[in-house]
C-alpha cells in the first residue's frame, strides 16, 4: 500500500483489491482509499471516502463498494457510502438504523 494503515477495510471486486479508510497513525482515521492490481503488483490511490473511518465494514455489489459505519477515531456513526466502480465517484446512501 503506498500509506501504512490499521484497522482498515479490505474487499475484492473485479479482480482488484480494495483497501478503504482505516488508521494511518494511532489515532488518526483516513478517508483515503487504494486499489491494488495483482496483474501489475501495484496499488494506486482511487478517489477518497466523504468521511473518514477506522474499524468499517465494506461489501462488493452489483459494481460498486460500500464502506459501513464504524467510527473516525472517537465517534461511532450510522452513515454509508458507496463508490461507483464505474464513475469511480463516492456516493452517499441512506445511514443505518443504528451507530456500529
Amino acid at each position: 500500500m503506498n500509506i501504512s494503515r490499521s484497522h482498515h477495510a479490505l474487499v475484492s471486486a473485479r479482480g482488484l483489491l480494495y483497501a478503504l479508510g482505516g488508521l494511518h497513525d494511532r489515532n488518526n482515521a483516513t478517508n483515503t482509499a487504494e486499489c491494488y492490481d495483482p496483474r501489475n503488483g501495484k496499488w494506486e490511490y482511487i478517489p477518497p471516502m466523504k468521511t473518514r473511518r477506522s474499524k468499517l465494514t465494506a461489501v462488493a455489489l452489483n459494481n460498486e463498494i460500500y464502506a459501513i459505519g464504524r467510527q473516525d477515531g472517537s465517534n461511532h456513526f450510522s452513515s454509508v457510502e458507496k463508490y461507483n466502480l464505474d464513475t469511480k465517484a463516492w456516493i452517499d446512501v441512506p445511514s443505518m438504523n443504528e451507530k456500529k
